[in-house]
């Protein structure tokens, strides 16, 4: 995909989306729980620390939405119940963090 983008000229961008369970502290605790394993056993950042490194060693430009989404208040839902697919607010913060990535890139571009 990079390559064909290169060849027409167009810049890829590919945006790391978060599961509900890589930002949801209390429902990673629950999973932990119910697993019977320590909580070290589990790395919920690790695939997007991998496909971020690879990314970055193929000079694709990215964006890693997880951080943000972890950051948010605990009280500020972002996932639909029992769904894991993003309810409207995390929508609408995908949508503003994704703006302001691509925008930034299409000002560089402009120059």
């Amino acid at each position: 995909m990079k390559r064909l983008c290169d060849y027409r000229g167009i810049v890829l961008t590919v945006i790391l989306i978060p599961d509900e369970m890589q930002v949801s502290r209390p429902l990673q605790s629950r999973v932990v729980a119910a697993s019977g394993l320590a909580a070290a056993s589990f790395a919920f950042a690790l695939p997007n620390r991998l496909l971020r490194a690879k990314l970055e060693e193929l000079e694709i430009d990215h964006m890693d939405l997880t951080p943000e989404f972890i950051g948010r208040p605990l009280e500020e839902v972002l996932y639909r119940p029992n769904d894991s697919h993003w309810n409207i607010a995390g929508n609408a913060l995908a949508a503003r963090l994704i703006w302001q990535h691509v925008s930034a890139q299409l000002r560089t571009i402009d120059k």
